[in-house]
């Protein structure tokens, strides 16, 4: 049996408040969830049968292209995850399980793919209005 397949109910959920500032979709990969606030919880949901056959749970981290890495690990009953993005950028998250038996699934986090994606944007937008003249000499902003 692969890891895809021992982990298909082991899945991220978003709870950023009552409510995520955007949500998109691309097309490729999970919905990108854009959000003004550095700290958020991450719910994790598994079935409890699976969840029974498990002793751990590794939240993983990607960041701006770069390695996996845990950002937070705990025990198999554990129901979520807090995150606290250390600047603005783009986030992507994934989870393995450790079995009773010590194996991690998958054994490689280079095999993860992003189950969940959140843009952090703390910057308020700027907007620069100037006026305009145009070449009827009416004024726009």
């Amino acid at each position: 049996m692969n890891w895809q397949h021992r982990l298909r109910g082991a899945a991220l959920v978003l709870a950023l408040g009552l409510s995520p500032l955007a949500h998109a979709q691309d097309g490729a990969g999970p919905a990108k969830h854009f959000y003004n606030r550095t700290s958020f919880r991450i719910p994790v949901v598994i079935d409890d049968a699976e969840r029974a056959n498990l002793s751990e749970l590794r939240l993983y981290v990607r960041q701006n292209g770069g390695d996996w890495s845990v950002a937070a690990s705990g025990p198999a009953s554990q129901k979520a995850f807090k995150f606290d993005a250390p600047a603005d950028g783009e986030f992507w998250f994934s989870i393995a399980t450790v079995d009773a038996a010590g194996k991690m699934l998958p054994d490689n986090p280079k095999l993860l793919e992003p189950a969940l994606v959140v843009v952090v944007d703390t910057q308020p937008p700027t907007v620069d209005v100037k006026p305009m003249t145009v070449a009827s000499g009416q004024t726009y902003l």
